[in-house]
């Protein structure tokens, strides 16, 4: 995994990351995939990421 290389200026403050293929929320766990977009799986997310996903039996699909 990588590691962020500059200094972090507000750690903890974000719990939701929404991006172009998926939402996923940040977690005391981890890193919860919640939601895919139209054509994606679940394991494509996990491959384009650094980050260990937890991914839900339920994973949404990303509406637009």
């Amino acid at each position: 995994m990588s590691k962020v290389q500059l200094p972090i200026t507000a750690p903890t403050c974000v719990s939701r990351v929404i991006t172009d293929i998926a939402v996923v929320d940040i977690t005391p766990d981890g890193v919860v995939l919640r939601e895919v977009l139209s054509g994606w799986t679940p394991e494509e997310i996990q491959q384009a990421t650094d980050a260990e996903l937890i991914i839900p039996t339920d994973v949404g699909e990303l509406a637009l």
